[in-house]
């Protein structure tokens, strides 16, 4: 998706898909509410909208670009959204924000729709899908325990990030069967 070649009216499909993914797994809805007092010494540090979760998150490379990108934009007062989805001036009660995100949400599910098709991509693709992407690859990765991968994402319970690191768990079994049997003869 990053590096497919599309057309101009699907960039910000990819770029919310992208910085979702990028900015560890962050949902939609904390995506467009992020302002620039979320944005400090390249971290984005938020209150996880459904479980009140505290992230801070390093601004990796390919979201610090639409973020730069933006500040020309958005950036003008610390208060305003980072992303053009909300304006603090238009969208000030809690049902305009909602709805606003609800519109801009199908825009971009269509889009992404539109680039898995381009790209070849077979699952339905939404921006839900970089959560999950981001979230099974720390798992996969080996290198982030589930205690740490729930906090990076905001989960309520270690119950849930669990999910993803039940394929893991499996592939370590299998590997520990081969090794135990292997050796014997």
């Amino acid at each position: 998706i990053e590096d497919a070649e599309l057309e101009p009216h699907l960039e910000l499909a990819r770029e919310y898909f992208l910085c979702s993914y990028y900015l560890a797994g962050i949902n939609f809805n904390d995506l467009c509410k992020l302002t620039w007092n979320n944005l400090k010494d390249g971290r984005i540090s938020y209150t996880r909208a459904k479980t009140n979760a505290e992230i801070t998150t390093i601004v990796l490379s390919y979201p610090q670009k639409v973020i730069e990108k933006y500040k020309l934009i958005t950036g003008i007062d610390e208060r305003n959204y980072i992303l053009p989805v909300l304006h603090r001036h238009t969208h000030k009660s809690s049902t305009q924000i909602k709805d606003r995100i609800h519109k801009v949400l199908g825009q971009i599910n269509k889009g992404l729709k539109q680039i898995a098709k381009e790209v070849g991509i077979k699952e339905n693709l939404t921006t839900y899908v970089a959560r999950h992407s981001f979230i099974t690859h720390m798992a996969n990765s080996g290198k982030v325990t589930p205690f740490e991968l729930k906090n990076m994402v905001g989960h309520s319970d270690l119950k849930t990030t669990m999910v993803y690191y039940k394929d893991v768990e499996q592939k370590k079994q299998d590997e520990l069967m081969k090794k135990v049997f292997n050796s014997v003869g």
